[in-house]
This record gives structure tokens, sequence and C-alpha cells, in this order.
């Protein structure tokens, strides 16, 4: 199997937030973002975009990101674009890519290597900024986002519902 390694993380606090992930080198836009989004613990009560290098955006609306893949959008220069999850003032997360695609054995088509931050907080962007940027903050059941990251549960989950999350999101 071809994967590509990827790292992800919230922008402007790429050693606070990150994950560190292998993944299966043909899949849609719509499916990169949401194994990445999966992994950074969103809930997806919110809709979420792709946005190449030359700016241009991915969405559900038009169907974009289920048409598209890596090859097909803008990411030769600098090797990355940016998943934007959210409504009003979303989260932005960088992805970075390896330039070359290698095979690997194995049967899993998505796996997390590594990473920091627990999870994002759905509807609370602010608060998770605040409490990175080392500020109080009266979220008392927040604190496990410095705990160290489970990843056996985020590669068990992108066994065994993977199918289930891509046919969820619109």
């Amino acid at each position: 199997m071809v994967v590509r390694r990827f790292k992800v993380y919230l922008k402007g606090y790429e050693d606070k937030f990150n994950r560190v992930m292998l993944i299966k080198d043909d899949f849609s836009l719509k499916e990169v973002g949401t194994m990445m989004l999966v992994c950074l613990g969103a809930e997806f009560e919110h809709s979420f975009s792709i946005v190449d290098e030359d700016g241009v955006e991915y969405t559900s609306k038009e169907n974009d990101y289920k048409k598209y893949n890596l090859y097909n959008i803008n990411v030769k220069k600098t090797l990355s674009f940016v998943i934007k999850y959210g409504d009003k003032d979303p989260y932005e997360f960088v992805v970075k890519m390896e330039k070359d695609p290698f095979s690997k054995s194995g049967r899993k088509v998505a796996y997390v290597e590594s990473g920091v931050g627990e999870s994002l907080w759905e509807n609370e962007k602010s608060l998770l900024i605040d409490y990175i940027n080392g500020k109080e903050v009266d979220k008392k059941d927040k604190e496990d986002f410095d705990q160290k990251l489970n990843l056996s549960f985020y590669n068990q989950y992108l066994i065994y519902n993977f199918t289930a999350i891509i046919n969820e999101i619109k």
C-alpha cells in the first residue's frame, strides 16, 4: 500500500496541538480531512473545508472535496494545505506533507504515529486558545488536554469507524 506522512497542527501552535499521521495516498480530500479531524477530536458539529496553496477552498457545497484528491490541488510549492473546521471563527489546521509517498505493508488505511494535545473543544476555540496560552479558564472537564494522547483509541477508531464516519459527513 502507498502512504504519505502528514503533520497536522493548530495554526500558531505547532508544538502544542498536533498529530503525525500516515494516510493512504489516494483518498479524496473529504476522506483525508475527515480522518485528520477525527484524530484531532472533532465531533463534526460543523462543516469543514480544505484550502490549497493558492487559496482555493474545497467544500461540501459543490462536493468539491469529494471530487478531488491531493494530486488535483495545488500543494506543490509548500507541500501544505489548511483545513478549516467551524463556521464563524473556524479552527485552522495546517497540514504539511512529506514530498514523496512510500510503500508500507499492512492494511491500515490511516494511522496516527504521534501527537500532542488531547482534543479540540467543539464550539470553544477561544477558550482552548486561552488554555494553550496558559491563561486560566473555567473548564474543569477540559483539563485532559495535557494528558498523554491515547493513540490506540484514535487508531482503533479509524479502523472500525472509518466508513461510517465518511458516510455521515456531508
